[in-house]
């Protein structure tokens, strides 16, 4: 039955390539010439590495105990309208054979301990604020008086926004600090670096010729480094060891004393960048493309 599914699956990839071909052939005999003529897949050394299975064993009564007398601390407010503390783990392995020659084998394991909180203030608007914490083993999960302070502080900072003046509309610089800033680099700096946006023509290609240009202050530096397992005592969500197209995971220093010298690259290669530097990702269902891993700044 597996090798019928595997046929098949392969059978209507093979078809479905040849008509892509078929019409690509004929796209470049009528319109004008590509200003970006790279190959559309790279070819790589083959990788073997066939790792340990991840997998775990968590104590689940300990843990059950544990969650409500997380999920306790709210019942003496009654101001909260919900609230939740779950535990979510994770032993994930993928396997991956290509015609190359590569064959891998990988796995890791992830917890999450999570904790939302929601109210409204009094104009009736909806309120909430959340917390996670993040690790490879669940011994890197941090102690149960960490866990307790930070639903205190989380409640303490929910309910003085609750009772907060509503901001009036502002025009004007913007500070930003903690989490809101990685979020920023990573969506308007981090996506425009992904290679494969740089020959996407529905893409804004901000960076496409810029590459040995000033992109960013003098006193900057960014790299991209999925190897990295954790930093400054943090397990790091970003880690893996190959990625999505058998490539494995690099170092890549994209941004040196400000001046843009890389892109991250998957098996897309675009003009200047013909190989992978192991940064070729997918979701469920898609295909793999050049995405982050850790970015460091």
């Amino acid at each position: 039955a597996i090798k019928n599914a595997l046929w098949l699956e392969t059978d209507r990839v093979y078809k479905a390539a040849v008509e892509n071909l078929i019409r690509i052939k004929a796209n470049k005999s009528v319109t004008v010439k590509e200003e970006d003529e790279s190959d559309d897949f790279s070819k790589e050394t083959p990788q073997t590495q066939v790792e340990p299975l991840a997998s775990f064993n968590p104590d689940l009564d300990l843990w059950k105990k544990r969650i409500k007398e997380y999920s306790a601390i709210f019942n003496s407010h009654p101001e909260i309208h919900s609230s939740e503390v779950a535990l979510q783990a994770t032993a994930q392995n993928k396997y991956f054979i290509n015609s190359e020659g590569t064959t891998l084998r990988h796995g890791k394991t992830h917890w999450r301990l999570s904790i939302t909180a929601t109210t409204r203030a009094e104009d009736g608007m909806h309120l909430y604020k959340t917390e996670s914490f993040d690790a490879r083993i669940k011994n890197h999960l941090p102690g149960e008086e960490t866990i307790k302070t930070a639903i205190r502080n989380l409640i303490k900072g929910l309910l003085a926004l609750r009772d907060a003046p509503l901001m009036e509309p502002y025009t004007g610089p913007a500070i930003l600090s903690g989490r809101s800033t990685a979020v920023f680099f990573h969506e308007i700096f981090g996506h425009r670096i992904e290679g494969h946006r740089q020959k996407d023509e529905t893409e804004g290609q901000t960076f496409t010729k810029q590459i040995n240009k000033s992109v960013l202050p003098s006193f900057i530096d960014v790299y991209d480094d999925p190897t990295l397992e954790s930093y400054a005592r943090t397990d790091l969500n970003g880690h893996y060891s190959y990625d999505d197209e058998g490539v494995s995971a690099q170092r890549v220093d994209l941004v040196q004393k400000g001046v843009l010298k890389n892109f991250l690259m998957s098996r897309s290669p675009i003009k200047g960048f013909s190989k992978s530097n192991g940064h070729g990702r997918c979701q469920a269902g898609k295909s793999p493309v050049s995405r982050q891993g850790t970015l460091i700044i």
